[in-house]
């Protein structure tokens, strides 16, 4: 059997860790060979080597390959496949691969967002016997963010699980990047970062009204451009009263909204900032009803 395993590293590694565990309960011996030592037609021949090669104690094998690239094992399955026998050809690999071989096994690990991440991060501390506190779970998530890959995470989980202060001292570091990240999130319609931040807003001690007018700050923007875009001014003259990289993102975002749902969420936006003044719900209540418009 050849196994190509694919995608997020660490996900990626922990899968072959176990199909290694796997094995090696089933009696086959491991052995490993990473791509980039040799060329390629040396590389192709140790593992012909290891596969046919007679052993002592076991018959079949598990040979793990690692940095191999997509062009070397297409030609690999499509002329040595017979070669593995009873034994198993594990490629780890960063992109996922397309072949159609009955000999072939993928499995490929996407990085997860949203929901899919959030459960991740409830899994990983499950495992570690720990029960973290969902702002804590929201602001491992928005950090996460600026990873391509999850070992910041799983190291943090890690620390947290051990030494459960230094969940607090993530909580006191953890800043929004900027004050208008939650605007940008809103213009470009991604629900599940702008509840994500909003989250980590309150739990930084941001007013709901302030946040509120950031909210209104973007879509008067959306709006201008919005309407500019559609109905250009006879002058020609005429200059959007914004910054030119302000009018850039805005242009990119407006695509999100029709015309009339950015009306409709700006009326809204204004009735929802008389309720946080004048109304006795709670404003995080409030807010994230709004933004579940998006």
């Amino acid at each position: 059997m050849i196994l190509i395993i694919s995608g997020e590293p660490y996900q990626a590694r922990q899968h072959l860790n176990q199909v290694v565990r796997e094995h090696a309960q089933q009696g086959f011996e491991l052995y490993k060979l990473d791509a980039q030592d040799g060329e390629e037609k040396d590389v192709e021949r140790n593992i012909i080597n290891l596969l046919q090669a007679q052993s002592l104690f076991a018959k079949q094998k598990i040979v793990v390959v690692t940095n191999a690239d997509a062009k070397f094992i297409k030609q690999f399955v499509e002329k040595q496949t017979k070669q593995i026998g009873e034994s198993t050809l594990v490629f780890l690999v960063q992109k996922q691969l397309a072949l159609k071989s009955k000999e072939v096994v993928a499995k490929h690990f996407a990085l997860p967002q949203g929901n899919n991440l959030t459960e991740f991060i409830k899994q990983e501390f499950a495992k570690r016997n720990f029960t973290p506190p969902y702002q804590l779970v929201s602001a491992l998530g928005v950090r996460q963010k600026s990873f391509s890959d999850l070992y910041w995470l799983v190291n943090e989980i890690e620390k947290i699980s051990l030494a459960p202060n230094h969940s607090q001292e993530l909580l006191m570091k953890e800043e929004i990047a900027s004050p208008f990240a939650i605007t940008d999130a809103f213009a470009q319609r991604k629900k599940s970062n702008v509840l994500a931040f909003l989250e980590q807003e309150f739990y930084q001690g941001t007013q709901a009204v302030e946040i509120l007018n950031r909210i209104l700050w973007q879509l008067r923007v959306l709006l201008i451009v919005s309407d500019y875009k559609l109905h250009p001014p006879p002058r020609t003259s005429y200059k959007l009263p914004f910054h030119p990289f302000v009018i850039q993102k805005a242009r990119g975002a407006a695509h999100s909204f029709s015309p009339s749902e950015l009306s409709g969420l700006y009326l809204n936006a204004i009735s929802l900032y008389e309720n946080l003044l004048f109304s006795g719900l709670p404003s995080k209540l409030l807010l994230s009803q709004f933004f579940w418009q998006l």
